[in-house]
């Protein structure tokens, strides 16, 4: 089923779009930005998707685990 959830192109392309939308508009730091947005729209399951397709580029599983704990720490 997760193998199924992470190929399935269809069901993320509106979640996509509005995230591309807003992380057009930019800030300081584009991938950390990216990171707080997948957590709010979909929480942990979609930050870990996301980096695993590799949209997250040169962040590491560890420094995503470090953003991911804080935005579950202090919400």
């Amino acid at each position: 089923m997760l193998r199924f959830w992470l190929k399935s192109d269809e069901s993320f392309e509106f979640g996509d779009a509005i995230r591309k939308t807003i992380l057009d508009v930019g800030g300081d730091h584009p991938l950390r930005s990216m990171v707080v947005f997948d957590y709010t729209a979909g929480g942990l399951a979609s930050i870990y998707r996301t980096w695993l397709v590799g949209d997250y580029q040169s962040l590491t599983i560890g420094e995503v685990n470090e953003i991911a704990a804080e935005l579950v720490k202090y919400g």
